[in-house]
């Protein structure tokens, strides 16, 4: 029994080594035949230029398939684009592969037609560029028909690709991707006119630049793509694409003349990685944010798609269970939530496209806030904010970050419309408040603020402000530089001025002072800081327009002091008008009409008419 096992073994070794020796040896002697008639094929049916490196025919290797194995695949650019517009780009190259593999059947070298049943690409790059007018550099098909005795027939039931570096610029769209094809299949059964493809693996996208916005995150996505090709248009069926744990679904249609309608949906998604692949300008201003919660998407991309014009996208989302952390800081955002749309707008591109962010409710600290909030024209941002709830401006100044807010206290019931252009490419502050249109209330309660280590410090603010071009003060009443002031009347750019901007400040108001002391409101203040032989001029204010109702319970400057002060004050640039004055000082009355004018020397001319009663 054993010398019959072993001779069945010994001629089953004989015959295994005969094949092989057999297949190694006519794979030799054909690979050259074989080799040139599949790389004559290819050639023949591409209008540009295929170079191989070397090649070799294996009749093992892949058994029970031959397989021919190709190493430095070089596809070189269709012609018909402008490759001059790619400045410091070498576009000569469509694809190099480092090593290629072709499965067919050992019959196929028989009846000397190949059906290519798997394909094998390891490693290398692919480029695809388009010109300003839609040519592009991966045009490769002649359509010239060949007679019979050439066809090539492929019938790819497999291509396994790995390592695939992609580059993608399209100057029509201005739209710049980076990326690699980690491992990927592709299937395709062909039936006439009628194709099932279907395509999975795992893409790394390094960069993605549209316009001048740009991501410079690694994104990893693992996709499943199934769809089906007739005469009408394609199918996309069950797809879907898996992004840090994120399920998104993909499902349309796009017809035979390249119009889209497609539908992509993303069901609990956890925004707390959404911030990762922000563009970087706006990932640098939610830098130290830690954002949470759970968003639902639904994305419709729509239009006629063409290589110089990108199609429209409209995505609706919805935000709930949010919660916002930043980044010692104990405070949050709580409970917030929202609903909004996103659109390229009508021209599918930047400059028209557009965020709104509804029913937005939130509680930041120990407020609850409710409003809107808007983003157009992303090229040269335009905003509008519509908030409502209760300012306690300690808790904004901790929360936002906003080392210029040197103090803070007290409260402000808020209810305001602020809309304008915002610049994005610095952190947000109290310089991009300033240059918004503010409209509506602010109900002050013992509120108090300083700027820039106090140089700007009011305190203990009450009463109420309305704000449109202008604001209107009633009942105000604050405490600046010792001086406890009540305002009742109409301002024009006195954010802007009190920042210390070039503006004028224009006022129609009554207001009345505990006590004045006038060098807080002078210039040159600083006299006492000048040496002694030196004195420093005053100075009158070049940006205020004022008409004043006032009254002064008492006011000192320098030796002078007066008290029960009243009257009218006209004030334009270097000319200050009173009328209907009165004052106690110097143990009597003293009431008139007069003015104050200064020259461009700093010279000063006055002149005036009073009545000097019982004065020492």
């Amino acid at each position: 029994m054993r010398k019959i096992v072993f001779k069945i073994l010994k001629l089953l070794i004989i015959l295994i080594v005969t094949v092989s020796v057999i297949l190694f040896s006519a794979s030799r002697l054909m690979q050259d035949k074989v080799a040139d008639i599949i790389l004559k094929s290819l050639n023949q049916n591409v209008s540009t230029k295929l170079q191989v490196g070397t090649f070799r025919l294996s009749f093992l290797s892949k058994f029970p398939r031959a397989s021919l194995e190709l190493s430095n695949v070089i596809v070189h650019s269709s012609p018909n684009f402008n490759s001059d517009e790619f400045s410091g780009i070498n576009t000569d190259t469509l694809l190099v592969v480092n090593n290629v593999s072709i499965e067919f059947k050992y019959t196929d070298i028989l009846i000397g037609n190949y059906t290519t049943e798997r394909i094998r690409a390891q490693g290398g790059k692919i480029n695809f560029f388009t010109d300003s007018q839609g040519r592009v550099n991966y045009d490769i098909s002649t359509g010239i028909q060949k007679p019979e005795s050439d066809v090539f027939t492929i019938d790819l039931k497999k291509i396994y690709l790995a390592g695939i570096r992609g580059y993608y610029n399209n100057l029509g769209t201005k739209l710049i991707m980076n990326g690699v094809v980690r491992k990927g299949i592709i299937k395709s059964r062909i039936h006439g006119d009628n194709i099932d493809f279907n395509a999975s693996g795992e893409i790394q996208l390094d960069s993605i630049q549209l316009y001048s916005t740009r991501i410079n995150k690694t994104i990893v996505t693992e996709a499943d793509i199934d769809l089906q090709k007739n005469k009408s248009g394609i199918n996309f069926k069950k797809s879907n694409f898996h992004i840090d744990n994120y399920d998104f679904g993909l499902s349309g249609f796009i017809s035979s003349d390249n119009i889209y309608d497609l539908k992509v949906t993303g069901h609990n998604i956890d925004i707390s990685k959404i911030r990762n692949y922000l563009p970087d300008k706006y990932f640098e201003m939610m830098a130290g944010y830690d954002p949470r919660g759970i968003l639902v998407i639904d994305s419709r991309i729509k239009g006629l798609m063409t290589r110089t014009s990108n199609l429209h996208t409209e995505t609706t989302f919805r935000l709930e269970k949010g919660q916002i952390t930043y980044g010692n800081s104990n405070l949050a955002i709580k409970n917030l939530s929202f609903g909004g749309i996103y659109s390229n707008g009508s021209k599918n591109q930047p400059a028209t496209g557009s965020l709104r962010i509804n029913d937005l409710r939130a509680k930041l600290g120990s407020t609850e806030y409710n409003g809107s909030f808007s983003l157009s024209r992303f090229d040269d941002p335009f905003s509008e904010l519509i908030l409502k709830g209760k300012i306690i401006p300690a808790e904004i100044r901790e929360f936002f970050g906003l080392k210029n807010i040197s103090e803070a206290g007290g409260s402000a019931d808020i209810d305001l419309k602020l809309s304008g252009k915002v610049d994005l490419k610095n952190k947000f502050g109290l310089s991009n408040l300033t240059d918004l249109k503010t409209e509506g209330t602010i109900g002050f309660n013992s509120f108090s603020i300083g700027f820039n280590n106090n140089s700007l410090l009011i305190n203990d603010v009450t009463g109420s402000l309305f704000m449109s071009n202008t604001i209107m003060a009633k009942e105000l009443k604050l405490i600046y530089k010792g001086q406890r002031i009540s305002v009742d009347g109409e301002f024009r750019n006195l954010l802007q001025w009190l920042e210390g901007r070039p503006v004028q400040l224009t006022a129609t108001a009554d207001i009345s002072f505990n006590r004045l002391i006038p060098e807080a409101f002078l210039t040159n203040s600083s006299v006492t800081a000048a040496p002694a032989s030196k004195k420093t001029a005053i100075k009158l204010p070049d940006d205020l327009v004022l008409d004043i109702n006032f009254k002064i319970d008492s006011m000192k400057y320098k030796s002078f002091s007066s008290s029960g002060i009243s009257g009218t004050l006209n004030y334009k640039p270097k000319l200050l008008t009173f009328k209907s004055f009165n004052m106690k000082a110097l143990k009597g009355t003293i009431s008139g009409n007069g003015f104050i004018l200064q020259n461009y020397n700093k010279s000063v001319l006055s002149k005036g008419i009073f009545n000097v009663t019982n004065t020492d």
